[in-house]
C-alpha cells in the first residue's frame, strides 16, 4: 500500500447557488487537474476541499480567488493512500491508525482516473492515470506515513 503526501486546499464558500462551480471553474481554466474534491456544509457556510494538479497553479488561483472575497483558504498536508485492489483498504488504515494512535481530523475518498489525456488540450500537461485512493488529514503525518509502510 502506498503513501503519498499531497497538499490539501480548505476553501470556505458563501452558502449559495454558483460558489462550488465558480471555484472549479477557475481552476480548470487554469489548467488544474482535479485528483480530490470533497464537499461539506459548516456554520452556514460550504467547505470544499480541494486536492489538485499541478499544486502551486491551484495554490495561484486560490489565492486570486481569496482576493476577490473567497476563503478563508487553509493548506494543509495529507496523506493519500492507494486502495486499488485491495477491498476493505479504508477500514483497514482506519485501525492501523488506532491501533498506532494515529488521530484522523478528517477523510474521504478520491476517485481514481484511467485517462491519460490532457487538461484543456495542453499538450504540456499530461494527466498521469490515477488509482482510488483515501485522502486522510492528520494530526501527525510522518507517523501516518510509516504507519501505512508497515502495512504493505
Amino acid at each position: 500500500m502506498d503513501a503519498e503526501r499531497m497538499t490539501e486546499f480548505s476553501v470556505y464558500l458563501a452558502d449559495r447557488p454558483g460558489e462550488l462551480a465558480a471555484v472549479l471553474a477557475a481552476a480548470s481554466s487554469a489548467g488544474v487537474h482535479m485528483q480530490a474534491v470533497a464537499v461539506a456544509g459548516m456554520n452556514g457556510r460550504g467547505l470544499v476541499r480541494l486536492i489538485g494538479q499541478p499544486t502551486e497553479t491551484l495554490r495561484e488561483t486560490l489565492d486570486r480567488l481569496n482576493e476577490s472575497g473567497v476563503g478563508p483558504i487553509v493548506e494543509t498536508e495529507v496523506v493519500a493512500v492507494s486502495t486499488a485492489e485491495r477491498p476493505n483498504a479504508f477500514r483497514d488504515v482506519a485501525e492501523r491508525f488506532a491501533t498506532e494512535n494515529v488521530n484522523i481530523l478528517h477523510a474521504y475518498m478520491a476517485p481514481g482516473t484511467n485517462s491519460t489525456g490532457t487538461p484543456n488540450g495542453r499538450p504540456d500537461a499530461p494527466i498521469p492515470a490515477q488509482p482510488p485512493r483515501c485522502i486522510f488529514r492528520v494530526e501527525d503525518v510522518e507517523k501516518a506515513v510509516e504507519t501505512i509502510a508497515a502495512l504493505a
